[in-house]
């Protein structure tokens, strides 16, 4: 059962850290306080003998909308995958931003390691890949609760039957791989809820990248930041969100 639910909004800026670290997915996510369907559910928890979505987990509403994607004709494949594209909207989408400007609102900046990632399906029967991170430390804001946390991207690919479906999503830049670190920046627009990050919004993500420079999420692309060279170096990077997290709010 969940105890809390606080607004954040959430940035999530990935680098890579060695392995070594606990890991762990549960099979299913348990919903909201009065929602009638799970968080997340594991693929092969999801689905039923008949191959359709598990009536003991899911109302008929996410039942036929599995029903209606998973039923897509082939096609529509793009080198032999079914296309997904945004199935859904996230809230009302926010207006472009600069990473500074993000960052400067935030209630809290932490850097978390992502420990684990799994590919299932939503509350609403959607594709969507889970991920498991563990704080590392808080660069701005109180300390941390909990020892691991959960977040979604609503971004997967996953074989059902014959075909294979590729659920993608343009404000989502590639999804961060177990062993890379995560900067998260918090404000008071998404859900929290208990361990489970809720990103409901119009999310702002950037990827440190191995090669050393960074790969901005579509908002950051659109708008200008006189704070970061044309490069975008991780490094750079690195010194500007450590700066603005240690600036009196």
């Amino acid at each position: 059962m969940f105890e809390r639910v606080i607004g954040v909004s959430v940035l999530l800026v990935f680098v890579f850290a060695p392995a070594g670290f606990s890991a762990g997915i549960p099979e299913v996510l348990e919903g909201f306080p009065g929602q009638a369907s799970p968080l997340w559910v594991e693929l092969g928890t999801a689905l039923d003998s008949d191959g359709g979505l598990n009536p003991d987990l899911y109302p008929i509403g996410p039942r036929r909308v599995f029903h209606k994607w998973i039923s897509m004709e082939s096609a529509k494949a793009n080198d032999g995958c079914v296309s997904l594209g945004r199935i859904v909207d996230f809230e009302a989408a926010r207006q472009p931003r600069s990473l500074t400007s993000v960052a400067r609102e935030s209630d809290r900046i932490a850097r978390m390691l992502v420990t684990d990632r799994e590919i299932g399906l939503n509350g609403q029967g959607h594709p969507t890949t889970l991920f498991r991170v563990e704080p590392i430390e808080v660069v701005r804001g109180r300390a941390f609760e909990q020892d691991a946390y959960f977040f979604a991207f609503p971004v997967a690919e996953l074989v059902m039957g014959d075909k294979l479906f590729c659920k993608t999503d343009e404000r989502f830049p590639r999804l961060p791989e177990v062993g890379e670190e995560v900067f998260v920046f918090f404000d008071n627009r998404d859900v929290w809820v208990d361990s489970f990050i809720n990103l409901t919004s119009e999310p702002g993500l950037v990827i440190l990248g191995r090669s050393g420079f960074v790969e901005l999420a579509a908002q950051f692309l659109e708008v200008p930041d006189d704070n970061l060279s044309t490069e975008r170096s991780v490094t750079e990077l690195s010194r500007l969100i450590r700066g603005l997290g240690e600036e009196d709010r």
